[in-house]
């Protein structure tokens, strides 16, 4: 604390340490006076008070004397009221002796615990009272003693109207302390502020010499100040004087060094510009790098404020770095006088450059350490790339290809590898030779003058030759030459690139053979039937013919692959083939489109019935019996469907339909027959297609809706939850039943989009419900089997919970047994993934599938649905009774709870009811209704329970 006043006070300027110093003398003297008379008064008056009233007490004491002697207690009380009538006596008592109080006068009860006064002491000032003791005796013997108390008020506060004056007097005296002070410190100050006025000005205005005079001369402090300061100022001016002679000298002396300097830097900076280098200098012992401004900017563009050796290295490729860091450590430790390295290195815009680095030690240390090191650098990414693109020209000189180099005479100059592998002739062999030597004489005259002619005007040319090897065979060669230019736009060379296609042109028919037959029965396959189908019809649109198509599936074919093997399948589908084929026409073509699937097309018929007979004639001859190389005779069967041209459509894709749906037509009327296309399939697949792009066209305006049926707890009777249900409100037809339009939106793929769109609406109807303070109920959405192994099902439920703000808790998602089997693996990822998701998971219509608790124990499901079709007959078909009874009580004991669907009697509720069956929903609560109507069941349930509760 001391030293921070301390720093505090030296901060103060010199005028206000002297203004204090002056006002401290001041109070100091005053204060010390007036306070010496203020003690002094005090000590007397209080010396005073006590020989006044100690006088009076003895003078009292002495007429106590008799009473005491005779024990005179109204004689002592008369002499004591002489005391005590005195308002300053606080208390008084005569004691004797022996201890007895004779007599005392006590108001203020305070003589016991006034303090005790030894023998020899007659009075204490204590506590603002004068105590004191008078000891009573007669002829030299101790009578008694006098005891009391006076107040000491009146003169205490005397004694502080007297402080508080001396304090005023003291404030009085400060402030003129204070003007005094301030008086003494401007004359004091004057000649000080005289001298800094004039040293400011000199410092403001170096040009003024001129020096100060001291106004009043006088052997003092400051007129020496004055004279030391004159002085000064007057060495300054000499010093001055000598300094910009100096200066002058020095700058002429600069400057002719500086021209020189940036001379020699000029031409340094020309000469590394012409050669393409930059320079650095490397001062090791502080590591600091100084580059060229040049390299600088190619390396960053924000450089730091000091670069360092380290810096550097870390724009150098990481490849490179270690084999740097190395080099410089053996310049440095292994004393070496100059290195040479090339790497890469880093630009601004993040590729690197090839830089070529050369330097040597200019400057060591005492013990012969490096100190300074400077060098050049080149920036070589052009003659790298140089090496590279010839060292890639030189292995691709050496490829697969036959390469061959002729000046401009057309002699050979270089040949590679490939190019003897080809013909036959070596290097040696073919230098200074003519190409000629390769020709096979297959190309005429005119062939070599049009390929010249295309040399000259387009520089090149590219095309399939026959060439002759050295051994004489005659192979085809697909070859590119080209003419190369000089600078003068004089052909100096030409080269030419050549390929031996011997085997690319029979792999070319293979590939051909691959892509347009089956390899099994070497058949026409799809592709080439139907460009020979397209090709036939507009031959046919043209000259007025008709074609039939006949599609002709194998009847047991299945039973013997399965029953003798793959082989023997094999073994008949191939005399299938045989058979079929033995029976057309040329101008026919029969081909297979896969599995037990065959096609025949029959061209130029004149009038259906040909059709027929064919058809008859392939359906005999397939029913007779078929010798199989490994295994007894098998029968078999065919059934055939027939489309004609124009009748049954005029493309190839609707006659292959139209077939198709014939087909079906012959296998349903029992097999082993062939059956035309009629126009109720036509109608039927109409109608398909059209309901196809209503849907379509509805999903696009909105007219789908979600139909809620109410699910109830069978114990409280309480709706829990209920089903969304999507239904279709055509604006012409009205509602359109689901069994309608669902099973079309499965085979269309369109079921994925209408299961996305009710997921959304069921969520988001569930949070407007729950906004409007209706009881929280789960809603549970149908997963088509499609959308949940085709789909991302799980992103998709996460991304419309985010957006609805729906509680996953109150979500249940219902998938079919066929669903969850058709991929197990895949099946319990997803569900895995849904259940942390926090969604209920439910098996719906169980029962009609799998129907197996042993695979579905391994998925992470919450419900069981039992399917409707085991409800409806209750009670009257005992095995659905036990069936449904055995489906509760095993799902119970793996934990899941039981939903019954389609429950419309009270006698199904009771025995559901029995058996323990969670939950159930039907018409005998409520059918699917629309939203407004099912959130109004709430309500009713809702205020019921209000009521109940009431």
């Amino acid at each position: 604390m001391w030293n921070k006043f301390k720093r505090w006070v030296l901060s103060q300027p010199f005028k206000r340490k002297l203004q204090w110093v002056i006002m401290t003398v001041v109070l100091t003297t005053v204060v010390s006076t007036l306070g010496f008379l203020y003690w002094q008064k005090n000590h007397q008056q209080r010396i005073d008070f006590v020989r006044t009233n100690l006088a009076l007490a003895k003078l009292v004491a002495e007429f106590t004397a008799l009473p005491l002697v005779f024990d005179d207690r109204k004689g002592a009380e008369e002499q004591l009221s002489k005391l005590w009538k005195d308002p300053s006596v606080l208390y008084v008592l005569l004691e004797k002796t022996n201890g007895q109080i004779l007599t005392y006068y006590d108001p203020s009860n305070i003589a016991a615990d006034a303090p005790p006064l030894p023998d020899n002491q007659e009075w204490l000032w204590q506590d603002h009272y004068l105590y004191f003791t008078v000891s009573i005796s007669h002829e030299h013997e101790k009578l008694g003693i006098l005891r009391g108390a006076y107040r000491i008020d009146e003169l205490e506060q005397g004694q502080y109207r007297e402080l508080r004056f001396m304090l005023l007097v003291m404030l009085i005296a400060a402030l003129c302390s204070y003007g005094l002070a301030f008086v003494l410190r401007g004359f004091v100050m004057a000649p000080v502020k005289q001298l800094e006025r004039h040293a400011r000005r000199i410092a403001e205005q170096p040009d003024i010499h001129e020096t100060i005079a001291y106004l009043v001369r006088r052997p003092d402090e400051i007129s020496r100040l004055y004279d030391a300061f004159n002085l000064l100022m007057s060495r300054i001016q000499q010093r001055e004087t000598e300094i910009l002679q100096l200066n002058h000298d020095l700058e002429i002396k600069i400057k002719r060094r500086t021209q020189d300097l940036e001379e020699s830097r000029h031409i340094l900076a020309l000469s590394l510009q012409a050669s393409n280098q930059w320079l650095w200098d490397w001062n090791i012992a502080d590591n600091i790098l100084k580059l060229d401004a040049e390299l600088v900017r190619l390396c960053t563009i924000l450089p730091p404020a000091t670069i360092t050796i380290d810096w550097f290295n870390e724009q150098i490729h990481p490849d490179d770095q270690l084999r740097i860091r190395q080099a410089q450590s053996n310049l440095l430790y292994d004393q070496q006088a100059n290195c040479s390295v090339e790497f890469r290195l880093r630009t601004a815009i993040g590729d690197y450059r090839w830089i070529h680095s050369q330097g040597q030690i200019i400057e060591r240390g005492p013990q012969g350490n490096a100190v300074r090191m400077i060098g050049t650098q080149t920036d070589i990414t052009e003659r790298k790339q140089a090496e590279i693109e010839l060292q890639i020209a030189a292995v691709a000189f050496e490829s697969q290809e036959g390469i061959m180099v002729t000046d401009a005479n057309n002699d050979i100059l270089r040949v590679n590898q490939a190019f003897t592998k080809i013909t036959g002739y070596t290097a040696d062999e073919a230098i200074n030779q003519n190409p000629r030597i390769l020709r096979s004489g297959l190309q005429d005259e005119h062939f070599y003058e049009a390929m010249w002619q295309s040399i000259e005007l387009t520089g090149n040319w590219e095309g399939q030759i026959w060439n002759r090897r050295k051994n004489g065979d005659i192979y085809p060669e697909l070859i590119t030459i080209t003419a190369v230019k000089g600078m003068d736009n004089v052909v100096t060379n030409y080269v030419s690139v050549f390929n031996d296609i011997t085997l690319s042109q029979a792999a070319t028919a293979e590939i051909e053979r691959l892509a347009f037959y089956d390899p099994l029965t070497a058949l026409p396959n799809r592709r080439l039937l139907m460009d020979r189908l397209q090709h036939s019809i507009n031959m046919d649109r043209r000259d007025g013919k008709q074609l039939g198509l006949l599609m002709l599936d194998l009847d047991r074919f299945k039973a013997v692959n399965d029953s003798l093997g793959h082989l023997a399948g094999d073994d008949l589908l191939q005399q299938v083939a045989e058979r079929i084929t033995n029976r057309l026409r040329d101008v026919d073509m029969v081909a297979r489109l896969g599995g037990d699937e065959f096609v025949i097309l029959l061209e130029d018929i004149v009038q259906p019935e040909d059709a027929v007979q064919v058809a008859e004639d392939i359906i005999a001859d397939l029913t007779k019996q078929f010798c199989l190389s490994q295994h007894d005779n098998v029968l078999i069967g065919a059934s055939i469907g027939i489309s004609l041209y124009p009748q049954h459509g005029d493309s190839s894709e609707i006659l292959m339909d139209h077939a198709d749906a014939a087909l079906y037509q012959a296998k349903d009327a029992g097999r082993g027959c062939f059956a035309y296309f009629s126009e109720e399939l036509t109608l039927a697949a109409r109608e398909r297609i059209a309901l196809e792009t209503r849907l379509r066209h509805a999903i696009e305006q909105q007219e789908l809706r979600v139909f809620y049926q109410a699910q109830v707890d069978i114990a409280t009777g309480r709706i829990v939850g209920a089903e969304a249900l999507v239904r279709w409100q055509h604006p012409a037809e009205g509602l359109i039943p689901p069994q309608r339009f669902i099973p079309i939106a499965e085979e269309s793929g369109l079921i994925v989009e209408i299961g996305s769109w009710v997921l959304h609406e069921t969520c988001r109807q569930g949070r407007q419900w729950l906004d409007a303070g209706l009881p929280a109920v789960t809603l549970a959405v149908n997963v088509s089997a499609h959308q949940f192994l085709r789909s991302d099902i799980c992103a998709l439920v996460a991304q419309v919970l985010s957006n609805t703000d729906f509680p996953a808790e109150q979500l249940e998602l219902e998938i079919t047994e066929s669903g969850l089997m058709g991929n197990q693996s895949n099946a319990t990822a997803i569900l895995n993934n849904l259940r942390a998701q926090g969604v209920h998971l439910a098996i719906d219509d169980f029962g009609t599938g799998y129907s197996s608790l042993a695979y579905l124990k391994h998925f992470p499901l919450d419900v069981l649905k039992i399917d409707k079709s085991f409800i409806d007959e209750i009670p009257f078909q005992q095995d659905d009774m036990e069936i449904t009874a055995t489906i509760v009580a095993m799902a119970h004991i793996l934990g899941f709870k039981v939903l019954a669907e389609g429950v419309e009697t009270t006698e199904q509720q009771d025995f559901l009811r029995e058996k323990g069956c969670d939950m159930y929903q039907g018409y005998i609560k409520s059918p699917p209704i629309p939203a407004e109507a099912f959130a109004e069941l709430l309500r009713d349930q809702q205020a019921n329970n209000d009521l109940d509760n009431a």
